[in-house]
């Protein structure tokens, strides 16, 4: 519930900083996304892990097609992959992660709506003790909805992986797993 609530907490403060970078108008934008990561190597040390996802940055124009920038997400794994899995959640394991990451993206339209490649690495310190820490890196294309001028909805797939080294620290310490997922969201750009 603890990690609930911060999650909950990451998304309103990113949404107000998304919007406080909307006003300024500058040739950055700034997003949030919810999405999913889905599971696609299989079981780990602690079975097959999916992680639900809240993610925001800010990027800023090299040029006018690529951008640069950083963003902070929290990722929250939890073992099961079947119906039997779901039906006592207190019995699975979680492992939560933050990464911090460096982010390219490539837009083929420079009004950054249509489609836009991006490509990001990071690492996630276990910065909390129910935190564990690890490489990040991904790629994966969106295609980009504008709303209104400075808005646009972003849907999102890609590739996602991470690496989750407990040390003996976090939730579970059985021994570190390399995950690799499918990347689904969604997100709002404010630019």
């Amino acid at each position: 519930m603890r990690s609930f609530k911060i999650l909950v907490l990451l998304f309103l403060f990113s949404v107000l900083a998304t919007a406080n970078a909307s006003a300024q108008r500058r040739r950055g934008y700034s997003y949030t996304e919810i999405g999913y990561l889905a599971n696609i190597n299989g079981s780990t040390p602690y079975g097959r892990l999916n992680a639900f996802r809240i993610s925001t940055g800010l990027g800023k124009m090299v040029t006018d097609k690529v951008s640069l920038g950083f963003a902070i997400t929290s990722d929250s794994y939890s073992e099961g992959s079947s119906q039997s899995d779901f039906q006592d959640y207190r019995s699975r394991t979680y492992f939560n992660v933050l990464p911090i990451t460096l982010n390219a993206a490539y837009f083929i339209n420079p009004d950054l709506s249509g489609v836009h490649l991006d490509l990001y690495g990071g690492y996630a310190p276990a910065i909390f003790r129910s935190y564990n820490q690890g490489f990040n890196a991904g790629a994966g294309v969106a295609y980009g909805f504008r709303i209104s001028p400075g808005f646009i909805i972003n849907a999102q797939t890609g590739y996602n992986y991470q690496q989750l080294d407990t040390g003996g620290s976090g939730p579970a310490s059985i021994g570190d797993a390399n995950v690799s997922t499918i990347r689904i969201s969604v997100g709002l750009m404010f630019h």
